[in-house]
């Protein structure tokens, strides 16, 4: 993003820049557009932004193409060479819970097509996806167990498969728990301890 892109400007850092300003940028667009269904569903506005911020962080590395594109496609007065550096907001954590979930579901749903696909008959056309504001009951047992081994182990959860196996609880729903409680663990590497709390973060 941009705060590490500018971190890695001042620390000399160029390789990581080129990481940060162009690779991260690129993957973040592209998840993007996978979760809008395409570019006709995508806001301009934010394109544009995107657009102009990434045209920002590259222009010390592809000056001319940066110049091209803040001039001719942007429509920007001036030169691209005596713009401001981009400024980052703070970041938003139950954003990217949200982003990190989606991912996730459309990720397991594309896996389930794909085993569709190759048993053959009929290909679904839509999907439903159905939300609930609170966790049933063997959900929160898995929540508590991890919650339990991420409190006994000072934040790793490299045992949380064992701990959640060995309870009674989530034993009695192991089909469904056992994804749910993996699916939690990388949500908690990602954004935190948060991921294991008792009430959906939305």
């Amino acid at each position: 993003g941009v705060a590490e892109a500018q971190a890695a400007f001042e620390a000399m850092r160029y390789r990581d820049a080129v990481k940060a300003g162009w690779h991260e940028f690129q993957t973040a667009r592209d998840t993007y557009r996978e979760v809008m269904g395409g570019d006709a569903n995508c806001t301009r506005a934010l394109l544009v932004r995107f657009i102009e911020t990434q045209t920002l962080l590259m222009s010390v590395f592809a000056p001319h193409t940066a110049e091209h594109l803040w001039s001719d496609v942007l429509k920007r007065q001036g030169s691209v060479t005596s713009a401001r550096f981009p400024v980052a907001g703070p970041v938003d954590n139950l954003v990217l819970a949200r982003l990190a979930f989606i991912k996730a579901l459309l990720h397991e749903i594309h896996k389930q097509l794909e085993k569709m696909k190759k048993k053959g008959g009929e290909q679904p056309t839509r999907v439903y996806v159905y939300w609930s504001p609170e966790y049933l009951p063997w959900q929160k047992a898995v929540l508590r167990v991890l919650r339990e081994v991420h409190a006994a182990n000072g934040g790793d959860l490299s045992s949380a498969v064992n701990a959640l196996k060995a309870d009674p609880e989530v034993k009695t729903n192991a089909k469904v728990a056992m994804p749910f409680g993996m699916s939690v663990v990388q949500l908690a590497k990602e954004n935190g301890p948060a991921a294991l709390a008792d009430e959906p973060a939305f």
